[in-house]
């Protein structure tokens, strides 16, 4: 999983962080969508809600988990 470079003289640092976070957050969306179509989950109760909510813990610990590097978007 790519990090953005972080350079203490961009006012902008925080930026490249937030669309790497929004990138991963589509590549994991795409990714539930599928499940959301797959005939073999389809009688899961609350599907949605938990693939969301899991996805929203995954993107927790990311954020709380320096050097992971699960996903490439």
């Amino acid at each position: 999983m790519e990090k953005p470079v972080l350079d203490p003289n961009d006012p902008q640092g925080g930026k490249a962080y937030g669309e790497m976070m929004t990138a991963r957050e589509k590549y994991l969306d795409s990714i539930n969508k599928e499940f959301l179509t797959d005939e073999q989950y389809k009688d899961v109760d609350d599907l949605e809600l938990k693939l969301d909510q899991y996805m929203t813990k995954f993107l927790d610990l990311i954020w709380i988990t320096p050097g992971i590097s699960i996903i490439r978007p």
